[in-house]
């Protein structure tokens, strides 16, 4: 998606969908066949194992 923030660190496999304004914070995992919704945050190291809905915050792991 656009305007679009990746931190340094992160790894995303493959079949992972990034949509408009999301932010993926330092070291953070986000496994396969996922979707990272509109303007969501996800938190720095946090392990993504459940698709993030729009506007939404998670972190931890996993990822909540």
């Amino acid at each position: 998606g656009r305007f679009v923030s990746i931190m340094p660190g992160v790894n995303i496999s493959g079949n992972v969908t990034i949509q408009e304004s999301a932010f993926i914070g330092t070291g953070a995992q986000v496994l396969q066949n996922l979707t990272i919704g509109n303007s969501s945050k996800v938190g720095a190291g946090a392990v993504v194992a459940k698709s993030v809905g729009t506007k939404k915050t998670v972190k931890g792991v996993p990822a909540q």
